[in-house]
């Protein structure tokens, strides 16, 4: 078992969850690059190569599949796409509150409503005291 933290989060935020797994299976928590113990890594930072830079520690590492996947967060969006791009090293996936793919782009139009309805509606009345 394979898990992933949310966006700036440590493997150490898995602390409660690893040692109950462990009893019953191999599980791995780690810091991608950049976070808590591990070096920077090259920039850009984008998915494609968080979700590489996995399957090569893994790899490295000797940690065999098949992988159950756990994803917190953005760690679920990453968690989605490493199941993607190697489908047949993945036998589960486990998202715990994880963001959407479609998330910032719904964010982004929620807020454009508010701000078109806060003009439809004027300024708010000035209150004095």
């Amino acid at each position: 078992m394979i898990l992933e933290t949310g966006a700036d989060d440590v493997a150490e935020i898995w602390s409660l969850v690893q040692p109950g797994v462990a009893g019953f299976t191999q599980v791995c928590a780690y810091d991608r690059a950049g976070l808590g113990q591990s070096d920077p890594g090259p920039e850009p930072r984008d998915s494609v190569r968080v979700v590489e830079e996995l399957h090569t520690l893994l790899t490295t590492a000797g940690v065999g599949g098949p992988y159950v996947l756990v994803g917190h967060s953005l760690g679920g969006m990453y968690m989605r796409l490493f199941a993607d791009e190697y489908p047949g090293e993945v036998v589960g996936l486990v998202l715990v509150d994880s963001a959407h793919i479609d998330q910032l782009e719904l964010v982004i139009t929620a807020i454009r409503l508010v701000v078109e309805d806060a003009k439809r509606e004027g300024p708010a009345p000035h209150v004095t005291s």
